[in-house]
């Protein structure tokens, strides 16, 4: 897999920047996880994905000169639709437009960062009120960061408040 900075194409919308939110950017939900060997093994097996740089840490580091396995990136993908499944104010996922940015190692904590955006990416003026409870649906942008911060995985999640 190839780790490219977003870019604009004719059948995906172009991403909007790639690097960390602002500091008054506030997550709306902040999920911290830590993939281990089992973990990208079974999701190896599930997707008959016997790639080496996933499983053999020798291989990884020596051949394809990681510091450790590599976290697969349809993993991440399936991390991000979990976290928005998981947060009741996201209602139904309709859309999910991803772009992994930089590599994931086994063992090391991420963080997984949802933020709420309305007509045209634009925060939501209810989002601030103190008490508010915004209706599900929406736009969504939700983002994977490695350890040291730096942005890893960044997407974009239309979603509605109910199933058809």
């Amino acid at each position: 897999m190839m780790y490219l900075l977003p870019r604009p194409s004719p059948t995906q919308p172009e991403l909007t920047h790639a690097e960390p939110p602002a500091p008054s950017d506030h997550p709306v939900l902040r999920t911290t996880l830590t993939p281990d060997r089992a973990l990208l093994f079974h999701f190896s097996a599930l997707t008959l994905n016997a790639h080496a740089i996933h499983l053999d840490r020798d291989y990884a580091v020596r051949q394809e000169h990681h510091r450790d396995l590599l976290v697969h990136g349809p993993l991440t993908l399936l991390l991000m639709l979990s976290a928005l499944w998981a947060n009741p104010a996201v209602g139904r996922v309709r859309r999910l437009d991803y772009r992994n940015l930089a590599p994931l190692y086994v063992d090391e904590p991420l963080e997984l960062l949802q933020y709420r955006h309305g007509a045209q990416g634009k925060r939501r003026p209810d989002e601030d009120s103190p008490g508010a409870s915004p209706p599900p649906g929406g736009s969504w942008k939700v983002q994977i960061q490695s350890p040291d911060g730096g942005l890893a995985v960044m997407g974009t999640a239309e979603t509605v408040d109910s199933c058809p």
